[in-house]
């Protein structure tokens, strides 16, 4: 049991080995906690495979982005966690990519498989799981840098938290225009091109700072 919430006993993970040294090694000790682990090197071939292995989870071992291969495998595996293990620090902008490509757990190499399963546990609850480490360079410069305005923090922080922009214009007491400027500014400034990308980044820097920004 993690945090209280509901275990997967069993799981049925799918493992693709996109050249990460250790991948396989740490498929073998997912086994050795119980899992039924498929293992493939072939990533086209596992992606093809999918629907009738309907696994519980997906994990890749990843050297360079993984993207591409997980906008296709999200095709033929909407809903089912995948974990990625990566070998290099992330910048922010990287952290997103990847979270918008359908990433639920992002961890760094040097992970255990005890980790891997919890985090998965987890993911199949609603949480987003990523390593600490992968962040620390870049939500926490992202926010160092950039500029904002108390007002466009409160934007921000709103928007983050799934409002709309009636929503935000209610909540501030100001005009629906008025929110489409800020939100202007807040992606100049940022470089970010859309709310949920911008969204994103804020949660993930707030994390990071362990309190609530522009106070």
């Amino acid at each position: 049991m993690v945090l209280g919430l509901e275990v997967m006993e069993g799981l049925r993970i799918t493992v693709l080995d996109c050249g990460l040294p250790g991948i396989a090694d740490l498929a073998l000790s997912l086994e050795a906690l119980g899992e039924t682990v498929h293992l493939h090197a072939d990533t086209r071939l596992a992606r093809d495979s999918l629907p009738g292995l309907a696994p519980d989870a997906i994990m890749f071992g990843i050297r360079g982005p993984a993207n591409r291969w997980l906008f296709r495998i999200r095709q033929f595996a909407a809903s089912v966690p995948v974990a990625v293990i990566c070998d290099q620090d992330l910048t922010s902008s990287e952290v997103l990519r990847l979270l918008a490509a359908g990433t639920s757990v992002l961890l760094k190499r040097n992970t255990t498989a005890g980790l891997v399963r919890n985090s998965l546990e987890l993911s199949k609850n609603g949480y987003t799981i990523i390593s600490r480490p992968l962040l620390m360079s870049g939500a926490v410069a992202l926010t160092a840098r950039v500029p904002l305005t108390a007002r466009e923090v409160e934007v921000l922080r709103l928007v983050s938290r799934g409002k709309s922009n009636a929503e935000i214009a209610k909540d501030l007491f100001i005009a629906e225009v008025t929110v489409r400027n800020h939100l202007s500014n807040i992606f100049k400034k940022t470089g970010f091109r859309n709310r949920t990308a911008a969204g994103m980044a804020f949660t993930l820097a707030e994390l990071l700072a362990g309190e609530p920004l522009g106070k």
